[in-house]
């Protein structure tokens, strides 16, 4: 079985690459204003574009933080390089704040060997507000996360460096601010004896103050262990649980491991997913990513042994509402050292791998360091986007941005199909279905939904239909739909005639509708339109059943709809006037 999908999944990658791909929805771009540029982090707004930060070099090797505002077809509405006397490179999260954003890139004096951590606060645009280090030691120092606390005020955290040019002088270093960011406190952990950090710090769920933070601990050559902690709202650790992968996979694959923290999840039942880079031997020679499943009680629940990831980058990763697992970062190809591509890849709930894609130059590196899921939609049916760099020949870099829907793909439904009249029975119509970019059987494939404008329906891939009265005019549609995507196409038949030549009904009349909220999980489905006819709303099962309809008038323009007798699960509608189909897709009922 495992051999059939693979089969089955090269057979879809070949397809995508001999169709013409349909870039106005999904798509891959690069970006460039300077010499070098690259996106670092992602946040999705309200109003479903998407904030970026990032870094923009200027010759002679000037180093800005720079902020992007992308919408959904890929084009720039705003771009701010914060260009100050001083080297500013980010380093740090997109911290989103009231109106606002908190950037956190770090500061270099010019011609000084030095750092320190900094902060900008923006509006919604980029524009800053304020700006200033709230860092309380002479020593150097980066910011990574600011979390907002009870007071108003914060808990930055990011990491205090005895030593810029020593690898093993950093230690996890916390600040409480008040709302201006002026510092009240700080705690640096200076009891561990190497080189240790926190790559996130989350708030903990119904507990005030209380943050869980995911961290390495006393990294250095040939050795290292990930720590899982809980820290209140002044940095102080309540417990620590330190995780050494040694410990958990076959010491032949992982010699004097050298494990260090890359990204952490609270998930749906309580526990964590945590991403660890493991190192093997005396010279670190990188094995690949290893995910460790938590419990509630922070027990291991399951790893994933595969080398899913063979590089350190791993952008993020989340876990969608059906409990599965979606994961970017950068792949490198076997055998070489820079040449890398972009890759995402769905677990399920167990670490099994469902599937993964890559993007990418065959001889230059591509990275993505950061992914969000478009919409912030948790079901992950808007598909995905993920940032970071393209490199050109002679090694500058373009900031680079890819949309893709909920398959990983860049492709959108095409429908189309044929009809033959039946040798035998004059009434009786065979279907064959033409559309690409649907793949109904892959996972998260699409579905398809035949209406033979009788009141009957269909999800056969290839059906057969037998209609009632002679002469009769039908206007018959297919729907394809995958994930939040939907093509349709509608042919008139008459009912006991030879198809010469396909009639397809061209032209729908112009029409508005919205149905929200998808997932739906109150009972309640709302939907706006605005019709020239009065039409319906069908609801089917994924059997092709007809659950329910609902009728339509022209001057309503908006309907609250009662699907609280629906049980848990996905389902089918379609918007239909005047015999025809205008517009299909799938909703979901949590």
């Amino acid at each position: 079985m495992k051999n059939k999908y693979y089969l089955y999944l090269i057979l879809l990658l070949l397809s995508s690459m001999l169709l013409p791909a349909q870039t106005s929805k999904y798509f891959i771009n690069t970006y460039n204003w300077n010499r070098t540029d690259y996106f670092a982090d992602i946040y999705v707004k309200p109003d479903s574009t998407y904030f970026l930060s990032g870094t923009t070099v200027n010759p002679p090797d000037v180093w800005y933080t720079q902020s992007t505002i992308i919408n959904n077809q890929g084009e720039i509405l705003y771009h701010t390089a914060y260009k100050y006397d001083t080297l500013n490179n980010l380093h740090g999260m997109i911290n989103p704040i009231e109106n606002g954003f908190i950037l956190s890139p770090y500061i270099q004096n010019v011609g000084v060997v030095d750092a320190y951590g900094h902060y900008f606060t923006t509006d919604e645009f980029g524009n800053v507000l304020q700006s200033g280090r709230a860092d309380t030691t002479s020593h150097y120092s980066l910011f990574w996360h600011f979390l907002p606390t009870s007071d108003q005020g914060y808990l930055i955290n990011g990491v205090y460096i005895q030593n810029i040019n020593d690898l093993i002088g950093w230690f996890p270093y916390f600040i409480k601010t008040n709302q201006n960011f002026e510092p009240q406190s700080d705690t640096i952990f200076g009891d561990y004896r190497s080189n240790s950090y926190y790559t996130d710090v989350q708030p903990v769920p119904n507990e005030e103050d209380h943050f869980y933070a995911f961290g390495t601990k006393e990294w250095h050559l040939g050795s290292g262990d990930v720590a899982l902690a809980k820290i209140d709202q002044y940095g102080n650790r309540i417990w620590e649980k330190v995780i050494d992968i040694d410990d958990i996979l076959p010491h032949d694959d992982f010699i004097a491991g050298e494990d260090q923290s890359t990204k952490m999840i609270q998930t749906l039942d309580g526990g964590f997913l945590l991403a660890v880079k493991t190192w093997s031997g005396y010279q670190a020679v990188y094995d690949g990513m290893v995910f460790l499943k938590l419990n509630s009680d922070r027990e291991i629940e399951w790893v994933n042994e595969d080398e899913l990831f063979y590089e350190e980058v791993l952008g993020d990763m989340y876990q969608l509402s059906d409990s599965t697992f979606i994961c970017a970062g950068s792949y490198v190809h076997e055998g070489t050292i820079f040449n890398t591509d972009v890759q995402i890849l769905k677990l399920d709930r167990n670490g099994n791998l469902l599937w993964e894609r890559k993007y990418g130059d065959d001889f230059y590196p591509d990275q993505a360091y950061a992914m969000a899921i478009t919409n912030n939609r948790m079901d992950g049916k808007d598909g995905f986007i993920m940032a970071g760099r393209a490199y050109l020949e002679g090694g500058p870099a373009d900031a680079l941005f890819i949309k893709t829907n909920c398959l990983g793909l860049l492709t959108e439904p095409q429908t189309s199909f044929s009809a033959e009249q039946d040798a035998e029975n004059s009434l009786t119509y065979h279907f064959t279905n033409h559309s690409q970019y649907v793949y109904p059987d892959s996972i998260d494939g699409g579905h398809f939904l035949w209406d033979f404008g009788d009141g009957t329906t269909s999800e056969e891939l290839h059906p057969s239909h037998t209609f009632a009265e002679k002469g009769e005019s039908y206007i018959v549609t297919l729907t394809a739909v995958v994930c939040s995507d939907s093509s349709i196409m509608d042919i008139k038949i008459i009912a006991g005639e030879e198809i010469v030549g396909i009639e397809e009904v061209e032209g729908l009349p112009a029409f508005s509708f919205k149905l929200y909220p998808n997932p739906v999980s109150d009972g309640q489905l709302r939907i706006d339109y605005d019709l020239p006819r009065e039409g319906r709303l069908e609801l089917y099962d994924l059997q092709g059943r007809l659950i329910n309809n609902y009728q339509l008038l022209i001057n309503n323009s908006e309907k609250i709809l009662d699907i609280g007798d629906l049980v848990e699960g996905m389902y089918l509608y379609r918007l239909v006037s005047e015999g025809r189909t205008l517009k299909g897709g799938k909703l979901v009922v949590d």
